[in-house]
């Protein structure tokens, strides 16, 4: 499951600029399955594409017959388009523009199709940063693509017929070259000349401790340690540098060794302070992909500092970012520390981590004094899948630690040989808490889905196999998320990790498998046993005779609730179109309907700063909800989204348990059907209760519910409405804005009145004089709130500068070209004119740019020249939405 958000993005020009604003809007994936493909898999489709393309921050199209792009596509800032040709015609009739960080990308799979319009496509960001990549054969107009020569080799007189060459639609040829190296300048000169494919032998142990080794993005390298050690760090260039001593794979990078004697990867850092400095990855996989096979090493070795024994032996291993990927075929990792893990916004990464890939078919993964993998976002919108076929993953306190993203285990060992974790508690003394193989920390908070099939898990006798972190050996927490079919285990698996139709089978010899009911596991496999038993101490850690009392009562909600309607949104009849005279029963079965009745005692608008809705549901048997433990099913515009039902925020009232629902839309989505349906564990759909009707979904929009609160002004006051009035028009202007469904837009407010002497206490506020750095210009984000890009460019590298937002230390990303960005998240309605405060500082010189999302709006409708109506209409009416809302929130 993946979750969403939709974002519309206006890319305003800098002040001295009279280009037009570039906007575009678009969603990043969230769910396991839209309506009926399965996430991550491409449309397909012929004819006019662009439909296809759609809205998708990662869109990916595959054609299957001869196709257009006749509408125009916006690729806006950091969008990624991927389009397949597949053997086809593509013509590119109308624009396709290209913003800042975007690219879009057009091959051919199959090889014979084409590509003609190229003409068409055109980079139009402030700092024209967007990539067109064109691997078909194309008429090669588009920006950066080089028109070739064509060659017409002569014809044969006889004799062996020549190899042709490859033209420009031949995917690279893996290079069969072999470079031996012998040092570090050897080996970095070899890595930037190399081909693709190219093998890059060690013929000597090189020291690279002083340097930071990168793998560039376009570049395929093989490197065969060849018995032979490349040693790194796990360090970086300072506290605030983002030049690493280690290895950064950029582009793909496959590591074996073909010697007999075994060569590696090694550092010798230790977990040691300054852990600024000291606690980076052996290797960084930052957007790329890494392949182990035979023979691969990652080490780390180094010892604790001093005589405490439980400091971490070792550092960690590979930290993965942007959209890596890993594939494990062979080979062995072993640190100290984690030694595979997302990192995310952790130590001044490149690039966020986004979709990260792991697959593991053979090998080993070993952690000698912590977890081997952990299953850990670091930040939002993250992806981990990790599948698991073969191999052994060895941690000392957990084999893996999940929290987010899906696991797959088809086979292989999972194990913990240690003590476990140590957890403080509140007087300063700590506890060691039995290892688990599979631990789950807190996983339903941030989505998880561990699916175990098969494999042999083991753990410390006295804890799980799988379950809670800090498991305390008498608590017996349930989790959501974990689905076990299958696999050998050294302590029972309880019922609730099972589905219907499987069991936990006591084996007689210290082991338990989980199999179909009725039917009795096989003895296959030996028993898996620790290479070496972790000694258990004489007297177990003492474990709290009374665990920390839980509140009897939750957490009340505000003593004032958002205002919600007395009556429910009105429910769209039940549509009357059936079959006139149907000959058989569907084939598609009708759900089974559960027992339980949640009741929808209101609806109402979100005025937290965001488009939303608030539904209240009410359950009078709350145990009966809590061990059904539905889930929350809310489906936009075709897309779903799933939650737990015990996730959201709930309160006992008098005998009932009332849910508050929080929805939350992008702007451009006010008139889009809403449909929220509850089911069980069991797949049954809850029934729900509006008024005097029974329904299994609950069909609504935003919009209906901004119209019961305009039927009834009297019952919220003038600033409510006002502010419900100001939602309405600053949602149909986006609507207008992006071109999403023009025609349902809903427009009262005429704009008149305001004019740029309205918003010039807003402008931008910049130091006009600096030696250091200069102010470029704004961008905007308008989703469910507001996000703003502040752009500026630099006199020097960015590693010479410390960057701060209200105070708050901050990395920018690189533009390109010169120019950097920093981006203002979550801007809610009450702060649009709210102005942070960037400074920029290197040395005792400092720079200052201070700007609200009101400095976006200013700038349009001071420099109308060029700007697009719907664009000035957008900036204004930003401006009377953060008026009303202002007057709200006070």
């Amino acid at each position: 499951m993946r979750r969403k958000k939709v974002l519309a993005v206006l890319l305003a020009a800098a002040v001295c600029c009279t280009a037009a604003p570039v906007w575009a809007e678009g969603t990043v994936r969230c769910s396991v399955a839209d309506a009926d493909q399965v996430a991550g898999a491409p449309a397909t489709g012929k004819g006019d594409i662009s439909p296809l393309i759609g809205y998708e921050m990662e869109a990916e199209v595959v054609m299957t017959g001869d196709a257009t792009i006749g509408s125009e596509i916006n690729a806006w800032y950091g969008r990624k388009i991927k389009i397949d040709i597949a053997g086809y015609n593509l013509e590119i009739k109308s624009d396709v523009l290209i913003g800042d960080n975007a690219s879009v990308e057009i091959t051919d799979s199959k090889g014979g199709g084409m590509v003609t319009g190229t003409e068409n496509v055109s980079l139009n960001g402030q700092v024209k940063s967007g990539k067109f990549i064109c691997s078909a054969a194309s008429d090669c107009k588009g920006p950066g693509q080089a028109k070739p020569t064509p060659t017409t080799p002569a014809e044969p007189t006889g004799g062996a017929v020549p190899t042709a060459t490859p033209g420009p639609t031949a995917a690279p040829v893996i290079s069969d070259k072999v470079t031996g190296v012998e040092s570090l300048d050897d080996l970095l000169s070899a890595i930037e000349n190399a081909q693709w494919g190219e093998t890059i032998r060690l013929d000597a142990d090189i020291d690279a401790t002083e340097v930071e080794v990168d793998i560039p993005a376009d570049k395929k390298i093989v490197l065969d340690t060849n018995g032979h050690v490349l040693t790194t760090t796990n360090t970086r260039e300072d506290s605030y540098s983002k030049v690493t001593r280690n290895i950064v794979v950029l582009g793909e990078l496959t590591i074996r060794d073909d010697a007999a004697q075994a060569g590696g990867i090694v550092s010798h850092t230790p977990y040691a302070a300054p852990l600024t400095v000291n606690d980076e990855n052996i290797i960084d996989v930052d957007g790329g992909k890494l392949i182990l096979e035979k023979g691969a090493l990652i080490l780390n070795d180094s010892e604790p500092q001093g005589s405490d024994p439980e400091l971490l032996k070792g550092n960690y291993g590979i930290g993965l970012a942007g959209d890596a990927e890993i594939v494990m075929n062979g080979g062995k990792i072993s640190v100290g520390n984690k030694a595979i893990h997302p990192d995310a916004f952790r130590n001044n990464k490149r690039s966020p981590g986004k979709a990260l890939k792991v697959t593991i078919n053979d090998g080993l993964i070993e952690s000698t004094n912590g977890t081997a993998i952990e299953l850990y976002s670091g930040g939002t919108g993250i992806t981990f899948d990790l599948t698991v076929n073969g191999g052994t993953i060895r941690g000392f306190d957990y084999g893996i630690l999940a929290s987010v993203g899906s696991l797959v285990v088809n086979d292989g060992t999972v194990e913990a040989t240690g003590h476990g974790a140590k957890k403080y508690n509140k007087d300063g003394s700590y506890t060691f808490h039995p290892g688990v193989a599979v631990a789950l920390d807190n996983p339903t908070k941030h989505k998880c889905w561990l699916k175990l099939k098969g494999g042999n898990f083991i753990s410390d006798p006295a804890g799980i196999c799988v379950g809670k972190m800090y498991y305390d050996g008498t608590s017996k927490e349930q989790d959501t998320c974990t689905e076990i079919t299958g696999g050998t285990y050294t302590t029972e698996v309880p019922d609730w990790h099972m589905p219907e139709g499987y069991t936990c089978v006591d084996n007689g010899d210290g082991t338990w498998t989980v199999v179909a009911e009725g039917t009795t596991p096989a003895p296959a496999t030996p028993t898996p046993v620790p290479a070496t038993p972790t000694p258990v101490p004489a007297t177990p850690t003492p474990v709290p005779a009374t665990p920390t009392p839980v509140p009897a009562t939750p957490t009340p909600v505000p003593a004032t609730p958002t205002p919600v309607p007395a009556t429910p949104t009105p429910v769209p009849a039940t549509p009357t179109a059936v079959p006139v005279t149907p000959t058989k029963a569907p084939a598609t079965p009708t759900p089974a309907v559960s027992a339980i009745k949640g009741k929808i005692i209101g609806t109402g608008l979100s005025l937290k700063g965001k488009i939303g809705a608030q539904l209240l549901l009410s359950f009078t048997d709350a145990a009966v909800v809590e061990n059904a433990d539905p889930e929350v099913m809310i489906t936009v515009d075709g897309k779903e989204t799933v939650q737990k039902l015990s996730e959201y925020e709930h309160y006992a009232s008098g005998k009932n348990e009332v849910y508050e629902l929080q929805v939350f839309v992008p702007a451009k989505q006010i008139n889009d059907t809403i449909e929220l349906k509850l089911v069980d564990k069991d797949g049954k759909n809850l029934q729900l209760v509006s008024g005097k009707k029974t329904m299994e979904s609950y069909v609504f929009s935003i919009n209906d519910i901004t119209e019961s609160y305009l039927a009834k002004p009297s019952l919220y006051g003038e600033k409510t409405i006002d502010l419900v009035k100001a939602i309405r028009n600053y949602c149909g202007y986006t609507q207008l804005m992006t071109g999403y469904k023009t025609e349902s837009a809903v427009i009262t407010d005429k704009l008149t009145g305001i004019t740029a002497k309205d918003l010039l206490p807003y402008a931008v506020a910049a130091d006009k004089k600096s030696g250091i750095a200069k102010y470029v210009g704004l961008g905007l984000a308008l989703q469910s709130d507001t996000s703003m890009q502040v752009y500026f460019s630099l006199t020097s590298e960015p590693d010479a500068y410390e960057f701060t937002v209200d105070g708050e230390t901050v990395e920018p990303e690189d533009c390109g070209s010169g120019v950097y960005c920093i981006e203002l998240k979550s801007i809610s309605a009450g702060k649009l004119s709210t102005a942070s405060e960037i400074v920029i500082r290197k040395g005792s010189d400092t720079f200052t740019i201070k700007a609200s999302a009101l400095s976006w709006a200013e700038n349009v409708i001071s420099h109308t020249k060029n700007q697009k109506q719907t664009t000035i209409d957008m900036a204004k009416m930003l401006y009377r939405y953060s008026q009303k809302a202002d007057a709200y929130f006070v």
